[in-house]
């Protein structure tokens, strides 16, 4: 097991960050918001050009493939990502031999996962078999993308990232609305995602290489050792996306297309909510890695404050206007999305807070045990699927996801408080800022449901007025951490570029 370094080992990483982990947290924020503009405009179009029917079909071939990206990878990403972190001057020869071995899984896994589609949908729509086809092509792209982007998230240069992944984005959405008006149908929006992972994966690995000169390698011997230390997150990585995906799987299996859709456009829905912890807590990772232990505890209680206010607004809002965004976003057709994403939300609540206690886990080398957590969720969550879903279709399936997320919360909780040790101390604040979602999503369901009828106005009441007055609260109760001057900001800023200018 790789010992972490003392402070000081990067001056890049552990003086005064800040201001780093801020800029890399807003540059993804950023970038995901304008990937998820983007993403709309090709949601926008699917939905209302093909319809319910179509969109079902191709979440159900984007979800099955999804899947089939963790085997391809078995944690060997973040864990040459952390490897990275610990020592830069180690990076070409990392990410050379990560690259040889997830490129040989990849290219292994595509003929494997086109069969498992065609036993596990044997009497499946063509369109669903063909876009299982195409989709699958893209493993190796996908692999060449994420080794290449690991090494700016090891080295906190998200930013970089971000670029990349709009000019990703950008590419999709273009093929997805030209296709769809000149009549391709969801094949021209499959053969937009295949040229997406090409180009992004190209891009993304000539930019990289300016930076570190790396090729794939082929050394079995150093495989068998990254495979030995990876794959007990890669384990937890595979048990996690089953557990997301498991939802969309079963619908897909026991109902039809368009329950699919219904659940899919929530879900995506919710995962845009996540973008802001998401991105957060890989700024952080790094730093956890790195932070002395008289440290710690001041950085996972200033990540659980940021988290648990990201949850509790998101469960506030989405309580509020949900059904307002659905019928302006999509049309009628999907208005039963709008109960499954007031449902859904809920889960936000849990998952931030189970973010920040994993990654300090496996930042500290103390994750091992989070595999049974997460096994422990899947088989739980198919259980409630099988249970729920044929009598409450797409909000039973919502309702699994919330209380499996609630338990593997506790869980980690207990797996971090037993490994880590006692590193959360802000029981109060937490307290402080469930109290202001609950204030906040009464005020505003209760205040907009008598000051307007339901429509276009009051979701854009709602879309501004809810986080002002959180942000208020918030502020009242003193929910937010010791607040950062904008002197201290500076100060982190001229920290950062001493090292360059030296150079």
């Amino acid at each position: 097991m790789a010992s972490i370094p003392e402070p000081g080992a990067d001056a890049l990483l552990t003086a005064r960050p800040q201001l780093r982990v801020a800029t890399s947290t807003v540059s993804l924020v950023a970038s995901s918001l304008a990937v998820a503009i983007l993403g709309a405009i090709a949601l926008h179009e699917v939905t209302n050009t093909l319809g319910r029917d179509s969109y079902g079909i191709l979440v159900t071939a984007i979800n099955f493939i999804s899947i089939s990206f963790l085997f391809a990878d078995l944690g060997i990403n973040i864990y040459s990502g952390r490897e990275i972190a610990r020592d830069k001057s180690k990076a070409a020869v990392i990410l050379g031999q990560n690259l040889g071995l997830r490129l040989s899984m990849s290219v292994i896994m595509v003929p494997v996962v086109i069969g498992i589609g065609f036993l596990i949908y044997p009497h499946a729509h063509h369109s669903l078999t063909e876009g299982i086809l195409l989709v699958a092509l893209t493993l190796p792209f996908e692999a060449v993308r994420a080794v290449s982007l690991s090494y700016y998230v090891a080295t906190i240069q998200n930013y970089k990232t971000a670029l990349i992944g709009v000019f990703s984005q950008i590419i999709y959405v273009t093929g997805v609305v030209v296709t769809l008006h000149l009549g391709y149908g969801l094949t021209g929006c499959f053969c937009s995602l295949v040229a997406s992972a090409v180009f992004t994966a190209a891009f993304a690995y000539t930019a990289v290489r300016r930076s570190v000169p790396f090729v794939p390698k082929l050394t079995l011997s150093l495989w068998k050792d990254i495979l030995r230390n990876s794959v007990g997150i890669g384990a937890i990585q595979v048990v996690n996306v089953l557990y997301l995906r498991t939802n969309i799987l079963l619908l897909s299996l026991m109902t039809n297309s368009p329950t699919v859709a219904l659940y899919g456009l929530a879900a995506a829905i919710v995962t845009f909510l996540l973008v802001i912890p998401n991105a957060y807590m890989t700024s952080m990772m790094p730093l956890l890695v790195t932070a002395p232990p008289e440290k710690l505890t001041s950085m996972v209680n200033t990540a659980c404050a940021y988290m648990s206010m990201i949850g509790a607004l998101a469960v506030a809002g989405t309580t509020c206007v949900s059904g307002d965004f659905i019928n302006w976003f999509a049309n009628r057709q999907y208005a039963g999305s709008a109960p499954v994403l007031s449902i859904l939300s809920i889960s936000v609540l849990f998952t931030c807070m189970t973010s920040v206690f994993s990654y300090t886990s496996f930042a500290r080398d103390h994750h091992h045990r989070l595999f049974a957590i997460s096994c422990a969720g899947l088989g739980l969550n198919v259980v409630l699927d099988v249970a729920l879903i044929p009598a409450l279709g797409a909000r039973g399936a919502a309702i699994a996801t919330v209380i499996v997320e609630s338990l593997i919360l506790v869980g980690t909780y207990a797996i971090f408080r037993s490994r880590v040790g006692s590193r959360f101390t802000a029981w109060a604040r937490q307290a402080r800022i469930y109290a202001v979602g609950g204030l906040v999503a009464l005020a505003g369901h209760f205040g907009l449901d008598h000051a307007l009828g339901a429509g276009l106005l009051r979701l854009a009441v709602g879309v501004v007025t809810i986080p002002t007055l959180f942000v208020a609260l918030a502020i009242l109760f003193r929910c937010f951490p010791t607040p950062i001057s904008l002197r201290e900001l500076y100060g982190s800023w001229i920290a950062t570029r001493a090292p360059r200018r030296a150079r």
